[in-house]
């Protein structure tokens, strides 16, 4: 694939470059970048005047460069005016007692709260002088406040916090999670805290999106009245609405494990089905004259309604714009080339939102996208069956694979699993979800028509008891292929070098497959990503690792050898333990866990433990608490690390003097109160410490 031939796939190279040097690398200078940009722009600008009416070959590959160099300047630019708390105005900044919010998505109902984006428009201060005010938040409420739509104002007050990181080793980083949105504060709010204030003169976007809102929770209201099972009516809401509230944990490994997940998140596989499925349709207006037009803006119009049902998720939206794009380019009659329309689409979008480029659905289905246009045709051209039925099934399996391939990278590194049989779901679930979709849009036009001509009721409910019908044949299917022996590869784990080995591969594929010196470098790669594979194996089962976790009011300790588990906690609850530890023990590919708890007594090989004094691996752990305390300030011995836990009162500074640790750990099962008293001691005396509760878990590699 020649890049000359895909222009504007060249400009976005360098685009998401510079959007991801801000976003993943935190480079933030604006002012310098800005100066950059302008020199660079403003040498273009004389190299295209000097050379306009004949370029030469050295000077166009000049012009070239100096493109594509401001190109990822204006991604630098550009995605630093867009972080949200780098603003003066940013509520983070503002030294004020309340502040004045819009809420600027769907309040969605939570276990115990309410959750909703919100906007700072202004601030208070303490004289109820009003200030100019910016940023973005997310907000839990009290389930009282569930009454609030998008676009109220409230007041609240100006105590949003940072987003804490995760307080265990490779849990889930919801604060990352929450930075690729552009959102790094939250609070929870009480219905006492704040003030609704009236807001009727709403502009057309809140008016748009409160109508849009208020329509898709009087679908999802319909759907939960007609269905009669829990997990039809999570793959309906997810399929027809995009919400996934209601999608549970045994239903979402189901359609993890058999790899068909992106059924039930609204993409460019359903944006296509319906704008078949409206194409198809809206034949019958052939025979207008402007029958082109007409068609055209119905499709993209329905496209973009069907879009804000869903919630514009960058998936969907993705899909929208780039259908709109090719359909515009079809009716001015231009040759469209598929790989610029792509480019074009993702273009549009990073400019709208450029933190959607860390987004992993934005990410899978641009690399989806890419598979299914670049090597399914390749793929086809190597066999292609004779009879109609298998040649249909043929090529839903070859657009399945080809979408593997290129998603293959981003699956391993972020689920750590890939599903051995998608050859057979993928097919499956795409099938179902076009019936699914089809029913489904008949469900909702019959339903909403229903509230006006009561006759039509008969109706939904034949649309709904067949839309059920499938819905739970699909889930029936997709849960026996879950049950198949090796089904799913799991516990895949990949590190960053990995992953950026695996995406370079599949980069060169896409550059050329024949190509001499790109099948060099693949194999190159695919070599160094086995010894990466092989290195990182054998590493993983050398090490010798303590791991003090953070367990809210309980002490966790964990000591590995390679791939055997040693978990010492104050709980004897071993699935809350097992839920604290369930991110490091994939990642450490646990094999075999043995549990006790502190007061045991344990005398083996390589572990020993007898009245808080722990001896592993030939180091020295102290653990302290109210019950041995006494007996501790009797010790002269040293010892190689102290974890004190359960609020014992003493003296930090005394007992680091008299055992010489060479770091005190203070758990989580201390109170707030008492770990503050110690954190202030620790700093005034310079002590080596690490706090659970403010730093996270403590690990330490005890053969390095």
């Amino acid at each position: 694939m020649s890049l000359k031939k895909h222009p504007i796939l060249l400009l976005l190279l360098p685009f998401i470059i510079g959007i991801y040097s801000v976003l993943n690398l935190s480079l933030v200078y604006q002012t310098a970048y800005l100066l950059l940009f302008g020199i660079c722009f403003g040498c273009s600008i004389f190299l295209y005047w000097i050379n306009k009416k004949k370029y030469k070959v050295q000077s166009e590959f000049s012009f070239t460069i100096l493109v594509i160099i401001d190109i990822f300047l204006f991604g630098l630019c550009y995605c630093s005016t867009q972080w949200d708390h780098t603003s003066e105005n940013h509520f983070s900044k503002i030294n004020a007692e309340h502040l004045l919010v819009t809420i600027i998505s769907n309040p969605i109902e939570k276990k115990n709260s309410i959750q909703a984006m919100i906007q700072a428009k202004a601030a208070f201060d303490f004289e109820d002088e009003m200030l100019d005010a910016s940023g973005n938040a997310i907000v839990y409420l009290e389930k009282e406040l569930s009454q609030l739509q998008y676009g109220d104002q409230l007041i609240i007050p100006n105590k949003l916090k940072e987003i804490p990181p995760p307080m265990n080793p490779y849990e889930f980083d919801y604060k990352a999670y929450l930075a690729n949105k552009n959102l790094y504060y939250q609070a929870y709010f009480k219905l006492n805290n704040i003030t609704q204030i009236d807001n009727n003169d709403l502009n057309l976007k809140q008016i748009v999106f409160r109508k849009t809102y208020q329509f898709r929770a009087f679908i999802s209201y319909k759907i939960q009245s007609y269905f009669k099972d829990q997990s039809n009516i999570a793959v309906a809401s997810a399929l027809l609405l995009g919400d996934k509230q209601f999608v549970d944990k045994d239903l979402r490994s189901t359609y993890q494990d058999t790899g068909a997940m992106h059924i039930l998140a609204v993409s460019g596989l359903h944006v296509g089905i319906i704008a078949l499925l409206l194409q198809n349709i809206l034949n019958f207006l052939n025979f207008l004259k402007y029958r082109k037009v007409i068609k055209s803006v119905s499709i993209i119009t329905i496209l973009w309604l069907f879009a804000a049902l869903t919630g514009l998720t960058p998936s969907v939206t993705r899909a929208a714009t780039m259908f709109s794009i090719i359909i515009i380019g079809n009716l001015l009659s231009r040759n469209n080339n598929i790989y610029n329309s792509i480019a074009a689409s993702a273009f549009i979008l990073l400019l709208y939102n450029p933190f959607w480029l860390l987004d992993i659905g934005f990410q899978l289905s641009y690399m989806a996208l890419l598979g299914i246009v670049y090597l399914y045709p390749k793929l086809r051209d190597l066999y292609k069956p004779q009879n109609k039925l298998i040649s249909k099934i043929w090529d839903i399996n070859l657009v399945a694979i080809a979408a593997q391939v290129f998603t293959l990278p981003i699956c391993l590194y972020n689920f750590q699993q890939f599903p051995l049989i998608f050859f057979i779901s993928n097919p499956l679930a795409i099938v179902g979800a076009s019936f699914i979709l089809y029913l489904g849009i008949s469900f909702i036009f019959l339903v909403t028509i229903s509230e006006y001509f009561t006759f039509m009721a008969y109706l939904v409910e034949w649309n709904a008891y067949f839309l059920e019908l499938i819905i739970q044949l699909l889930n029936f299917c997709l849960n026996y292929l879950q049950q198949l022996p090796f089904s799913t590869l799991k516990g895949l784990v990949f590190n960053d070098i990995q992953y950026y080995l695996l995406l370079f591969c599949i980069i060169s594929m896409i550059v050329s497959i024949r190509n001499t010196i790109a099948l060099k470098i693949r194999y190159l790669l695919l070599t160094f990503l086995c010894s990466s594979f092989l290195f990182s194996s054998y590493q993983l089962k050398q090490e010798i690792e303590l791991v003090v976790f953070n367990y809210a009011g309980e002490s966790l300790i964990g000591m590995r050898e390679g791939h055997q588990q040693v978990l010492v906690s104050s709980s004897s609850n071993k699935e809350e333990i097992n839920l604290k530890t369930n991110s490091y023990d994939k990642k450490k590919h646990i094999e075999n866990k043995e549990y006790y708890q502190i007061s045991d007594s344990i005398n083996s090989e390589n572990l020993s433990i007898l009245n808080g004094m722990v001896s592993f691996n030939g180091r020295t752990i102290l653990i302290v608490d109210k019950e041995n305390k006494a007996e501790i300030q009797q010790w002269k011995a040293e010892v190689d690390y102290i974890i004190i836990r359960n609020n014992p009162y003493l003296k930090v500074e005394e007992l680091y003097k008299q055992l010489s640790p060479q770091k005190l750990i203070f758990d989580s099962s201390n109170s707030a109160k008492t770990t503050r008293y110690w954190l202030a001691e620790c700093e005034q005396n310079d002590l080596p410490c690490h706090f659970i509760s403010n730093d996270g878990a403590f690990t330490l590699i005890l053969n390095d």
